[in-house]
């Protein structure tokens, strides 16, 4: 039987064991993201969208935003802006006007 060097053995196993949790973390993700598009599927069927979008579009953009929002340093002084322009453009009735402060 043909062996690996034991520091050949030792990456092979932590590479097995970081498999083993991305995988893990990688289906919770999924189920999870599944869950909240289904969710925001169902909000924007209920509230409406423009003619041309679809609720489950709508759901997709909003999920594509926060993922581009993860991203960036200032996601913090980025995300009301973001989420008004988002919502302003998803949303058929307009946005009750918020105080900015």
């Amino acid at each position: 039987m043909c062996r690996r060097p034991a520091s050949r053995r030792k990456a092979s196993g932590l590479a097995e064991l970081l498999d083993a949790k991305a995988r893990l973390f990688g289906d919770i993700c999924h189920t999870f993201t599944a869950d909240l598009r289904r969710l925001l599927t169902g909000l924007f069927t209920e509230a409406g969208t423009p003619a041309s979008v679809e609720p489950a579009e709508a759901a997709d953009i909003c999920i594509a935003l926060v993922v581009g929002l993860e991203s960036v340093s200032d996601a913090p002084q980025l995300f009301t802006p973001a989420t008004d322009a988002l919502l302003a453009g998803l949303l058929t009735s307009p946005l009750p006007s918020a105080p900015r402060g």
